[in-house]
């Protein structure tokens, strides 16, 4: 597996942690949270997860500059990548606790 075949699995684990926080959301807060920020969106910008990503994963080895990272990219993971996405995919969604707190709030509703 390549460095970037490695990213995809980061990128895709940092997505599935932001649904899984959306899930956590009961129905009422999910709606009140949606509503009232148009621009709520799960995603990842691209630019800082592979900043992330080669900087925790042997990148600075290979140096900076799109010819280095390029190879770096296409270089051999050296990690075990079943490991890797259980670190990767630890969540911690107290973000959408938050939320609840504050719309349960509003609604009345704290246990909510």
């Amino acid at each position: 597996m390549t460095n970037r075949e490695a990213f995809g699995v980061y990128l895709r684990c940092q997505l599935e942690i932001g649904v899984q926080a959306v899930e956590k959301l009961s129905d009422f807060v999910f709606v009140a949270w949606a509503f009232a920020n148009k621009e709520a969106a799960i995603r990842e910008k691209i630019n800082d997860a592979l900043t992330f990503f080669w900087y925790t994963q042997g990148g600075r080895k290979y140096g900076k500059g799109i010819d280095n990272v390029v190879l770096w990219l296409g270089a051999e993971f050296d990690g075990d990548i079943d490991e890797c996405r259980k670190i990767w995919s630890e969540s911690d969604c107290s973000w959408a606790e938050e939320i609840t707190k504050g719309f349960g709030e509003i609604r009345g509703d704290s246990d909510d």
